[in-house]
């Protein structure tokens, strides 16, 4: 079937596939949150610590609590919780609401240290946790329109997971997946914060404007991989588009014009056309 297939490619086990089947089939939407929260109770993730003083305090049970709307929790999953306390949830419940909110900032670009501080974690298991709930979260993508769920919801996921990866915002992604060498998560952070959330904002500035962000080597090295960047994907769109009017019997020269001319020879082109 296509969902044994789906599970041998994500190589998971039954039990971790079961247990995405009773989310995905059930009616928690899909969220960040959700994503987090069902994941990772599976079997396969890379286990962070919890000591005892923090399953004690109440802590995470107390912070979903107060900010469940800002969370965005769906309803079943507070309903799940109920009044209970983390010693009522239990230890292994307990980490996993540890693990949901860990995920959750890694995502939305928290700073290691940050992060290290508020979960009591080294940079080392933030990461693995982060790779193996990448994977888990990718193979929801990949049940959900099997089990139901819409291509909305399957692209979302996806987009998660690869959040996952990379521990940055949505609007980042461009930049995280060139993987530039020298632009590490902390860099991409600082050049979100001052408003270069993406490809064009980067490439349009000059370099003397990135003093303070990055350095001045750096961003010429960030710039030029976007650029080479946009040339390939203008050239691979340009041979799809030529390769589909041949298809069609239509003359190409035009479309050609149109990629090659600059200046006064692409107004004449353009007159041409119009």
């Amino acid at each position: 079937t296509d969902l044994g297939k789906a599970c041998a490619s994500k190589k998971i086990s039954t039990k971790t596939f079961v247990l995405l089947r009773q989310w995905l089939s059930g009616p928690s939407p899909v969220n960040e949150f959700a994503a987090f929260y069902y994941c990772s109770q599976a079997g396969e993730l890379y286990r962070i610590n919890m000591s005892t003083q923090e399953f004690h305090s109440n802590g995470y049970v107390k912070y979903i609590r107060q900010n469940h709307e800002a969370l965005a929790i769906p309803t079943p999953i507070l309903e799940q919780l109920g009044q209970s306390t983390q010693r009522e949830l239990g230890y292994d419940r307990t980490k996993q609401l540890k693990t949901t909110l860990l995920a959750r900032e890694w995502i939305h670009g928290r700073q290691y240290r940050e992060l290290e501080e508020a979960f009591r974690l080294a940079a080392g298991p933030i990461r693995s946790m982060s790779e193996g709930l990448a994977w888990i979260v990718d193979s929801a993508a990949q049940f959900a329109p099997l089990l139901g769920r819409s291509h909305t919801d399957a692209d979302m996921l996806s987009t998660i997971a690869e959040r996952l990866r990379y521990g940055v915002p949505e609007d980042m992604l461009a930049v995280a997946r060139l993987r530039v060498p020298g632009v590490n998560r902390t860099q991409m952070m600082r050049l979100r914060a001052q408003g270069y959330n993406s490809l064009d904002a980067i490439l349009d500035a000059d370099l003397a404007d990135f003093q303070g962000v990055i350095s001045q080597s750096v961003a010429a090295r960030l710039q030029e991989h976007i650029q080479r960047s946009m040339n390939d994907s203008l050239g691979r769109q340009r041979r799809g588009q030529v390769l589909r009017l041949q298809s069609l019997g239509v003359d190409t020269a035009l479309l050609e014009a149109l990629y090659e001319h600059t200046g006064k020879q692409l107004e004449i082109t353009l007159c041409d056309l119009f």
